[in-house]
């Protein structure tokens, strides 16, 4: 995983926001996130093995649902997916599980 000063391993989102949205994902492999979703990106994809939990900054359009872009890292092949957050999302939590391949997904921002 990269050491970058706004990603929090293992780290709940800010107090301030409220859960908005969840969805589950399977991957076997690693997901890795791509530096396009994540607010003030300074490295390459974000990449969460099973058992490891992340939260990041996203930048919210105005009108726009938030896409987080995300791939699953195979060792035969890497598959692309996306995943849709409310448009007041400014975090997203990754949660892997220790073992099988199911991820939680969970989109945080300000509820107007």
């Amino acid at each position: 995983m990269p050491a970058v000063s706004f990603f929090t391993s293992g780290a709940l989102p800010p107090r301030s926001v409220t859960l908005l949205d969840s969805d589950r994902g399977q991957c076997a492999g690693s997901v890795a996130i791509d530096e396009s979703s994540i607010a003030r990106a300074q490295t390459s994809a974000l990449v969460i093995q099973r058992g490891q939990n992340a939260t990041f900054p996203v930048d919210a359009d105005v009108d726009d649902d938030v896409e987080v872009d995300w791939t699953c890292l195979g060792s035969t092949s890497a598959i692309e997916h996306s995943a849709d957050c409310p448009d007041d999302t400014s975090h997203v939590r990754i949660t892997r599980e220790l073992t099988g391949s199911e991820f939680l997904l969970e989109c945080y921002g300000d509820r107007d």
